[in-house]
């Protein structure tokens, strides 16, 4: 049985999952012949499994392994046992991989208690499974954040945010309070982004001056917007902007002539142009309804 779960080893370092799956089924169907089924090898057996099942994607068969492995040592160890604390991080990654992102979480936090109290002070295996713990709650806040749960996904990234400081995090949250129409903690957090080089220096123009557009900050708008065409003087999403910017101050002809530069250039989201709510002043009038339908003609 030490020699199959070895040679699994050998062919998971080769890259060959098909031939370890096959080593370790064998290991694993000798010694739960030899020992008690709640012995420790076999717990670690069916570990080593989930970590192969783990390689070839095959996550429910990953899931049912690492289940027999926790189900063995929690009867073994003590509760706050470090082997503990290993099978429930990789648990927490099967979890993962099956987009099950709050029980990822849940088993993550509960090996981080318990290396914490059992290891010293900054130790790797700690610190590693802190750093998976942010890195759910970073994929779960896209994750929310793409399916329009904005407020739940706010609570994700700052959880992350007061660990790192992090600018890319800060972005992802100023993007939230954006689309929750909370305008002014956007800017903040865009700024915290910035100044931490979490977004690049065309998307923080066109992000803050957006905001201060749907905040009525015209003049705080046209500086970042006047800033972004300096940067990217021939990309539509600049006049995209501008349109929106002379939308919202109630400039309907310099709002069109923007809007076309801009799908001239090449701007050609046709989701953003039907359903900006800015745009509304503009929307039923026959020349906006042409450059839409120049455009829908585009993309056909």
């Amino acid at each position: 049985a030490t020699s199959y779960n070895n040679l699994a080893s050998i062919y998971k370092d080769l890259g060959d999952y098909k031939s370890a799956l096959v080593a370790q089924q064998k290991a694993i169907s000798i010694i739960e012949q030899v020992y008690e089924s709640d012995h420790p090898h076999i717990a670690t057996s069916y570990n080593n499994l989930a970590g192969i099942y783990r390689d070839l994607g095959d996550y429910e068969s990953a899931l049912v392994a690492q289940q027999k492995d926790i189900s063995i040592i929690e009867q073994v160890y003590e509760s706050d046992h470090p082997r503990i604390a290993t099978s429930y991080n990789n648990l927490a990654t099967i979890y993962f991989y099956l987009k099950n992102f709050s029980g990822a979480i849940e088993m993550t936090q509960q090996a981080y208690a318990i290396l914490k109290g059992a290891l010293p002070e900054g130790h790797p295996n700690t610190e590693t499974v802190k750093g998976n713990l942010l890195y759910f709650y970073q994929q779960y806040g896209d994750h929310l954040r793409g399916t329009g749960n904005y407020r739940q996904a706010i609570e994700q990234y700052q959880l992350v945010f007061a660990e790192t400081q992090n600018g890319e995090i800060a972005n992802s949250i100023g993007l939230c309070h954006y689309y929750l129409a909370e305008y002014s903690q956007a800017i903040e957090y865009y700024q915290m982004a910035y100044e931490n080089q979490g977004i690049a220096a065309p998307a923080y123009w066109n992000n803050t001056g957006m905001a201060h557009a749907k905040l009525g900050q015209f003049p705080q708008a046209h500086k970042c917007f006047s800033e972004l065409q300096k940067l990217i003087p021939d990309n539509g999403l600049v006049y995209r902007d501008w349109c929106l910017y002379y939308c919202l101050k109630g400039e309907t002809q310099p709002a069109l002539d923007h809007l076309a530069k801009a799908i001239e250039l090449g701007y050609d989201n046709l989701d953003w142009l039907q359903t900006e709510p800015a745009l509304a002043p503009i929307c039923p009038l026959p020349p906006f309804q042409a450059l839409l339908q120049t455009l829908q003609s585009q993309k056909q």
